[in-house]
């Protein structure tokens, strides 16, 4: 869990890498002051500019936070929920549609489709409503992708980012080939995209628009504090 650990960010504004590849520019001003913050969390308020309580709009395609059955998924969606709220923000869980194919289905494809629509409808007017300033997915792959967030955002006019979304374009083609394009397209989409491993990284940088930011962020686990135990 992320409750009791601290996160960092280790990308800092290079000078070598611009705006072109999706990579942090020192002549950038929002994205570096983000970067100085130690935890993605902080980053993010500071890049929706924000230090003040905001209310962000999470939501989880692969899993959500609150599944009955228990994953690893399912727990960094927690902790990262669990991350935004110690700061003081207002986080709504936006959906619980799964947008999962594991098989390949263009039939569940499509249904999945039809569903995520429906969301959005209904979506559009409860983020105007609780005024959300900024809409967070965790975890936006071919077989999982993030139908909703980029269009909502969109409407909204507040910032879509992602944590821990990665790109297959290998998969543009066969049976997840339209999940797939649609994965690419919310990636895309993202200002901002918070990746943990340097796997990840590698195709989040040959494929990032030009404007695109990308932060690389690990994980250091410590003992929980003594509030953190008497909350648990």
């Amino acid at each position: 869990c992320l409750v009791g650990s601290e996160m960092c960010i280790r990308d800092r504004a290079d000078p070598g890498r611009g705006h072109g590849r999706g990579r942090l520019s020192s002549a950038d001003n929002a994205i570096p002051d983000a970067a100085r913050h130690r935890t993605p969390e902080r980053a993010v308020a500071v890049y929706a500019g924000a230090s003040r309580m905001m209310r962000l709009a999470f939501y989880a395609p692969l899993k959500p936070p609150n599944h009955p059955v228990p994953s690893g998924d399912r727990t960094m969606a927690q902790g990262l929920i669990a991350a935004l709220t110690r700061i003081g923000s207002a986080v709504t869980l936006a959906s619980t549609l799964r947008s999962r194919d594991g098989a390949g289905s263009r039939a569940a494809q499509t249904q999945i489709f039809t569903d995520a629509k429906a969301e959005i409808d209904r979506l559009i007017p409860e983020g105007h409503r609780q005024g959300w300033q900024a809409w967070i997915t965790y975890h936006n792959y071919y077989k999982a992708p993030d139908l909703i967030g980029p269009t909502v955002a969109r409407t909204l006019g507040i910032p879509y980012l992602q944590i821990e979304s990665t790109r297959a374009r290998k998969r543009l083609a066969g049976p997840w080939a339209d999940f797939a394009t649609a994965a690419e397209a919310a990636a895309d989409a993202a200002a901002v995209i918070f990746y943990v491993t340097a796997r990840d990284g590698e195709t989040l940088h040959r494929d990032a628009p030009s404007q695109q930011h990308l932060i690389h962020f690990c994980l250091l686990y410590t003992s929980p504090s003594p509030r953190d135990k008497r909350q648990s």
